[in-house]
This record gives C-alpha cells, sequence and structure tokens, in this order.
C-alpha cells in the first residue's frame, strides 16, 4: 500500500491517482493517515463485501450461516498478524496434511 503526505499529493495528483488504480494509497496529514484513495472497482469490491455482512447479521442471515458453518470441519486455521516488530507472521492451528 502506497502512502503519500497531502503535500506530494498536491505535488503528484496524477502519479498518484494513477497508484490508486493498482493498489490503495494513503493519504497523511503530518505523518498521521487522514483520506484512503481506492480505485471505483476496490470501493465497489469492499461495499459488496459490506452488504453481504450486513446480511448475514441479520437474524435470517445469522441463522443461515450458522447452518452453513455446521457443515464445516477445520483441519486448519491461519491468522495473520503483525508483531511488536510491525512485521507480518502467519499462526497456524489444527491438522497440517
Amino acid at each position: 500500500m502506497a502512502s503519500y503526505s497531502i503535500t506530494e499529493l498536491r505535488a503528484n495528483v496524477r502519479k498518484v491517482l494513477a497508484i490508486a488504480q493498482s493498489e490503495d494509497v494513503t493519504i497523511t496529514n503530518h505523518g498521521k493517515p487522514v483520506r484512503m484513495l481506492l480505485s471505483a472497482e476496490r470501493y465497489f469490491e469492499l461495499l459488496s463485501a459490506y452488504e453481504q455482512m450486513k446480511q448475514l447479521e441479520s437474524p435470517t442471515g445469522h441463522s443461515a450461516l450458522q447452518q452453513e458453518f455446521s457443515k464445516l470441519v477445520i483441519e486448519e486455521f491461519h491468522i495473520r498478524a503483525r508483531n511488536s516488530s510491525g512485521e507480518i507472521e502467519t499462526l497456524t492451528w489444527g491438522n497440517k496434511k
């Protein structure tokens, strides 16, 4: 993910907008994130995922989700998280085959 200050954005608008077509861009002010730039495609992907989550939170969506999860057998589970050094680590639980 690219990151630009407001000053850098002003000086390189076309470049930053071009980058935002292929990856999310964080805009910072005094080193703190204040805005995100993302492509329309990425925006609609996120909007669709959000709408699906909202449907799952509804009473009917929740029971449908419970039914689907009851059919699952989880053999392995992965979580990606940042460690205290800021590096991303993958934690794995379960049976490796």
